[in-house]
């Protein structure tokens, strides 16, 4: 085992703790291992140095070296290393096969699932939706890893990227188009969780269509996810805002002047360009993922109306339920690389004016979001954000 042996002869610690991020004891599927590479962390713990002597004292010390044999197998681990160097190599060789196991144990247990239904499917969804989410989740795992940075090069990278800003080559941030917001935010960014959130029938679904209008006529794809309105319903607010058609007109047809006609048509000769698409559906984040990887191009933005419509499998409560949907989305947008809005209920007295405390069913939409929008409506009838 190369890596076990790697971290033996890490004297100078230079790669354990790295190797710790990604590989966990329950990687290794011989007891053996799993003893030694959980002695390595405990001795570094109790601020011992790691080498043969002392790995071999706690190893006898836990019963987990008996005999002459067992101190062979021990010492065989250094002699079989070809480079401590290839340390991060090793750890990510046994972290993909200890994934691979574990998928294919996942698959099966579901397959199990599946014939144990015998033609009654009505959980088939089910069983698949949580079959994507755990399969989905070792890739999640070794996006956190790989999120290991020293502090050097964390700062050299600020520095670099402030540099980037300085000469207006940096990545770029998606303004709103509304200049209040965006004096504030100074724009949304790549990787971010938004939250609209406001009272129904405020206007979290105009704000938000107006935004994907703005989107699309700069060439930003955009995935609009309605739990609450057809594709069709959709469209009619897109060709509102961009024709500016009385939306009473559009929805009853009849009232269409031949002026009208003529915007309609040039919006649908526009609208050709966009790089956009509307799914109207209440689906739950693995089938969110699931759906991203069919898109071309894949989408820069996406808006999903709304969250307390979303499902999800795990959470005793409908509160850890909203909670564990915010988290997923947060970790999508960085996975994806991609800005996810997302719309939320309020649960307040209209009385008083939106705080984020009050977002419905759970206060950890507010932790896992990166910036809250909320939507208000003064006595005086002027809308505000």
């Amino acid at each position: 085992m190369a890596l076990l042996g790697a971290l033996i002869l890490d004297a100078d610690n230079e790669y354990r703790g790295q190797v710790k991020e990604i590989v966990d004891v329950e990687d290794f599927t011989i007891p053996f291992h799993r003893a030694v590479y959980k002695s390595i962390y405990e001795l570094l713990e109790q601020g011992i140095q790691v080498d043969l002597v002392s790995l071999s004292d706690h190893l006898a010390a836990i019963k987990a070296i008996r005999t002459q044999k067992d101190i062979e197998k021990l010492t065989a681990l250094v002699e079989g290393v070809p480079s401590v160097s290839n340390a991060l190599y090793y750890a990510q060789q046994v972290r993909s096969a200890a994934d691979a196991r574990k998928a294919l144990a996942l698959i099966e247990s579901a397959g199990k699932k599946l014939r144990e239904m015998e033609g009654k499917f009505d959980g088939v969804y089910d069983v698949l939706d949580k079959l994507v989410a755990k399969l989905l989740a070792f890739k999640l795992r070794q996006r956190q890893a790989e999120k290991l940075v020293p502090v050097q090069q964390a700062i050299r990278k600020t520095v670099e990227n402030i540099e980037l800003i300085y000469k207006g080559e940096a990545t770029p941030v998606y303004r709103t188009g509304f200049k209040d917001i965006d004096n504030i935010t100074g724009g949304f960014s790549i990787g971010e969780l938004i939250v609209v959130a406001g009272d129904t029938s405020i206007g979290k679904t105009a704000f938000c269509t107006n935004l994907m209008v703005e989107y699309l006529s700069r060439q930003i794809p955009v995935l609009y996810i309605s739990a609450e309105m057809s594709a069709i319903s959709i469209g009619k607010r897109l060709l509102q805002i961009v024709s500016q058609i009385e939306g009473r007109k559009i929805r009853l047809a009849n009232k269409l002047s031949p002026t009208d006609f003529t915007k309609i048509v040039m919006v649908e000769e526009h609208a050709k360009n966009w790089q956009g698409y509307i799914w109207a559906a209440a689906p739950s984040v693995p089938q969110i993922r699931t759906k991203l990887a069919s898109l071309n191009p894949k989408p820069t933005v996406i808006m999903v109306d709304y969250l307390q419509l979303l499902r999800h499998h795990r959470g005793d409560t409908r509160a850890q339920q909203i909670s564990a949907i915010a988290n997923d989305l947060k970790a999508m947008a960085v996975e994806q690389q991609c800005i996810i809005i997302l719309i939320s209920q309020l649960h307040r007295s209209k009385d008083s004016k939106p705080s984020m405390h009050a977002l419905k069913e759970s206060g950890d939409i507010e932790n896992a979001a990166d910036i809250v929008l909320l939507m208000h409506r003064p006595e005086n009838g002027e809308f505000d954000v």
